[in-house]
C-alpha cells in the first residue's frame, strides 16, 4: 500500500504538470486575436500555429528583467496556485517515500538482527555430530557473505523490485488510458518480456547458487593453509598450496563471470523489446491526433521511454532478489540443524550440591554418532564407586573418547542410561550436567585473553586459589616467601616445573633471565593459546579443572604432551584429589595403580577390575596384560599394580 501511494503520488505530480501546461495552451489561445478564423487540420497543427503566432506578437515587448514570454502569452494563469499544489504533491511524495524506506530498512535491520541471533544460537546449540561433518569454511561462509547479503542487500533490492513493478503497472495503465489501442500490443510485448525474464532467472539463480557453494572450499583451504603454514614451509610445499588456492579462486570466479555475462545478455534483449513499447506508444499517439491533447501525448511518450529501463531493472533486481534469497535459504538450512537437549529442565533439576558422592554407573548403554553409522558403544555396563580412580584403556577405535562424550551427553543414548549419584543424566538439563562435572580434553582449548580469564572466566576464585592450582600442575614452583607473586618479577624458564631462575651473563653485564609468564595472571594468551607450547596448554587446562575441585573429573589423555617427570608429579597430585577420577590413558604406568581399569574393545567392555587382578589373567581374554607386554614394561607395571593392591588391602583392613 505504501509503495502504491508513492507511485500514485509521482503520477499525480506528472498529471498536474500536464494540467498546468494545458492551461497555458488554453490561455494563449484566448489572448491571440484572429486565430479562430483559421481552419487547421488537426489539433496538433493548431497548437503549433498558436504558439508561433503568440511568440511573434509578444516578442517586441520582451524584457527578461521584468516579465516573461509565458506571462505575456497567458497572463491569466495563476502560477502561484499551480506551483503551490505541485510543491504540496512533491512534499507528500517525499514524506511517503521517506516513511517507506525508513520502515523497510528498520524492518530489515530487525529481521537481520533476529536471523543472526537465531543462527548463532542454532549453531552453538547444535549437536556435536554437526561439527563432525561440517567444514569450518561452510560456517565462515554462512556467517560472512550470506549474512552480509541479508544485512545489506535484501532491503534495498526489495525496494527496487517493488518500485519498478508498480512503475510498470502505472505506465501500462497510463498509456492504455490515453491510447487504448496500446493494450493489444502491450499483451504481446509482456509475453516477450516474460519469456526473456524467465530464461534469465533460471540461469542466474543457479549460477548464484553455484558461486555461493564454491566460496566455502576457498575459505576452508585458505584457513587450513594459514593454520599449517609452518608445516607447509618445512616440507617445501608452498607452490602446491598456492596452486590449490588459485584453482579454487578460479573455480569460484567462473560462475561469477558467467552471471555477469548473463546480465549483459538480459540487458540487450530487454532493450530490444523495450524499444517496441516506445514505438507502439508513439504510433498510437500519431493515430490518435485530434482526439488527445498535447499534454497527454507528451505524458504517454515520456512514460513509454522510461518503461524500458523499468522493465530491465525489474527483471535484474528480481533476479538479484532471488539470488539474495539463496543466502537466506542457506542460513535457514543452519537454523534447522538438530539441537541439543534444553540447558535447564526445571521438573527434573538436581540438587544444588549434586553430585555429592561422585558415583558413576553405565547400564546397558549403547550410542552411535549418526543413525547411518555403526554403534560406537555397545551394551556398556559398569559401575564406579565414589572417589574411585578408574583408567580406561583400549586400542585405537575402541570407544574411549566416545565414552567421555557420552558422559557429557555429547552423544545421546540409543539404549540404556548413565547414572551419576543415582540421577539419570538423560533426564536433566545439559547446563546442570556439564557445570557439575569436569573434563580435561585431549585437545587443550584456550581462548584469547589472559591466564586469569582462561582459568577463572567467571571470577569465582582468588589469586591464591589460582596460584595453588598452577603449582599443583607444576607450572610454577613453591613460593620463597609468604607473599604469592602476582607480577612477573620472579624469573624461570616458561613452563618448567620448579620455576628456577636461569641467569646468564654476556660480557660482564647484568644477568639476563627468562620470565615465567604464569607468575603474572595478566599475561596474554593469544588465540587458541598459540603463544604457549602444547604441554603448557594441557597443563593450563588441567589447572582449570583442578581449580573447580569437581566431584567427577574426566581426563581424556590430558598429559599426552607432557614429559615423564612432570607427568609423574601431576599423577601424584591427581591421586590426592578427593574426587572420582576417570582417566583415558595413553601411558599404562599412569593408571596401573588406579583402583580399577576398564578395557574397551570395539565399543564393548571386555575387562573391568583392579590392574593387579587383570595382570594375573592368562589366555585370549587377558587383553590388558597383552597391552602391558606390548609396552615392554610388564614387570615394572606388575610391581606397581601389586604395590597398589597391597596398599588398598591394608586400607580396607584398617
Amino acid at each position: 500500500m505504501v509503495f502504491g501511494v508513492q507511485q500514485i503520488g509521482s503520477l499525480g505530480a506528472n498529471i498536474w504538470i500536464r494540467q498546468w501546461a494545458n492551461q497555458y495552451t488554453v490561455e494563449s489561445a484566448k489572448s491571440i486575436d484572429g486565430l479562430s478564423s483559421y481552419n487547421y487540420v488537426g489539433h496538433a497543427a493548431s497548437t503549433i500555429q498558436m504558439a508561433s503566432s503568440g511568440l511573434s506578437k509578444v516578442q517586441p515587448w520582451f524584457d527578461p528583467n521584468k516579465t516573461s514570454i509565458i506571462a505575456k502569452v497567458a497572463p491569466d494563469v495563476d502560477v502561484g496556485y499551480y506551483l503551490a499544489v505541485y510543491a504540496a504533491i512533491g512534499t507528500a511524495c517525499m514524506l511517503v517515500a521517506f516513511f517507506r524506506d525508513l520502515w523497510l530498512f528498520f524492518g530489515s535491520l530487525t529481521a537481520s538482527w533476529t536471523i543472526h541471533q537465531k543462527l548463532m544460537q542454532s549453531v552453538t546449540r547444535a549437536k556435536f555430530k554437526f561439527f563432525d561433518v561440517t567444514p569450518l569454511g561452510q560456517l565462515m561462509n554462512r556467517f560472512s557473505k550470506d549474512l552480509e547479503a541479508v544485512d545489506q542487500e535484501v532491503a534495498p533490492i526489495a525496494i527496487g523490485v517493488m518500485s519498478c513493478a508498480l512503475a510498470i503497472l502505472v505506465t501500462i495503465a497510463l498509456i492504455t488510458a490515453i491510447t487504448p489501442g496500446f493494450l493489444g500490443a502491450g499483451v504481446v510485448i509482456s509475453g516477450m518480456y516474460f519469456m526473456v525474464g524467465k530464461f534469465y532467472l533460471r540461469s542466474s539463480r543457479d549460477l548464484k547458487r553455484i558461486e555461493s557453494i564454491q566460496r566455502s572450499p576457498l575459505f576452508q583451504q585458505f584457513g587450513e593453509t594459514l593454520s599449517g603454514i609452518t608445516t607447509i614451509r618445512a616440507y617445501g610445499e608452498e607452490q602446491r598450496f598456492i596452486r590449490d588456492n588459485m584453482l579454487k579462486i578460479n573455480t569460484h570466479n567462473r560462475p561469477f563471470i558467467f552471471l555477469w555475462a548473463a546480465n549483459r545478455w538480459l540487458a540487450f534483449r530487454i532493450d530490444v523489446v523495450g524499444d517496441l513499447v516506445a514505438f507502439f506508444a508513439g504510433a498510437f499517439v500519431i493515430f490518435s491526433i485530434g482526439s488527445i491533447d498535447s499534454g497527454s501525448a507528451g505524458l504517454s511518450l515520456s512514460y513509454a521511454i522510461s518503461f524500458t529501463e523499468n522493465v530491465l531493472w525489474l527483471v535484474r533486481l528480481y533476479a538479484m532478489n532471488e539470488q539474495n534469497m539463496n543466502s537466506v535459504e542457506r542460513i535457514k538450512e543452519y537454523l534447522d540443524v538438530e539441537q541439543e537437549a534444553p540447558a535447564v529442565i526445571e521438573e527434573t533439576r538436581p540438587a544444588a550440591n549434586w553430585p555429592s558422592q561422585g558415583s558413576v554407573e553405565f547400564i546397558g548403554y549403547t550410542t552411535r554418532y549418526r543413525s547411518d553409522l555403526e554403534p560406537v558403544l555397545r551394551e556398556v555396563t559398569f559401575k564406579i564407586k565414589p572417589l574411585e580412580k578408574v583408567g580406561i584403556v583400549g586400542r585405537t577405535g575402541a570407544g574411549k573418547s566416545s565414552l567421555a562424550l557420552a558422559l557429557f551427553r555429547g552423544l545421546e543414548a540409543e539404549a540404556g542410561k548413565i547414572l551419576i549419584d543415582d540421577v539419570d543424566i538423560g533426564l536433566i538439563g545439559l547446563q546442570d550436567l556439564r557445570e557439575s562435572i569436569t573434563i580435561v580434553p585431549q585437545d587443550p582449548t584456550l581462548f584469547t585473553g589472559t591466564i586469569r580469564s582462561n582459568l577463572d572466566p567467571f571470577g569465582l576464585f582468588t589469586d591464591e586459589d589460582i596460584f595453588t592450582a598452577l603449582r599443583r600442575v607444576q607450572l610454577i614452583g613453591v613460593p620463597t616467601s609468604t607473599t604469592e607473586p602476582s607480577t612477573p618479577l620472579a624469573s624461570s624458564r616458561p613452563g618448567t616445573p620448579g620455576g628456577e631462575s636461569t641467569p646468564s651473563t654476556t660480557g660482564g653485564s647484568s644477568p639476563i633471565t627468562n620470565k615465567n609468564i604464569f607468575l603474572n595472571l595478566s599475561s596474554t594468551v593469544t588465540e587458541s593459546g598459540n603463544n604457549l607450547s602444547q604441554g603448557q596448554r594441557q597443563l593450563l587446562c588441567l589447572a582449570r579443572a583442578l581449580l573447580k575441585n569437581p566431584k567427577v573429573l574426566m581426563m581424556d589423555e590430558a598429559t599426552a604432551s607432557i614429559d615423564y617427570n612432570t607427568d609423574s608429579k601431576i599423577q601424584e597430585t591427581i591421586r590426592e584429589l578427593k574426587s572420582t577420577i576417570i582417566t583415558i590413558a595413553h601411558r599404562l604406568q599412569t593408571i596401573v595403580d588406579y583402583d580399577k581399569v576398564l578395557v574397551l574393545d570395539k565399543g564393548e567392555v571386555v575387562e573391568y577390575g583392579h590392574p593387579h587382578e587383570l595382570l594375573k589373567k592368562d589366555g585370549e581374554g587377558a587383553i590388558f596384560k597383552s597391552m602391558c607386554e606390548t609396552s615392554g614394561e610388564l614387570e615394572a607395571l606388575q610391581k606397581a599394580a601389586k604395590k597398589a593392591w597391597d596398599a588398598g588391602k591394608l586400607v580396607d583392613d584398617e
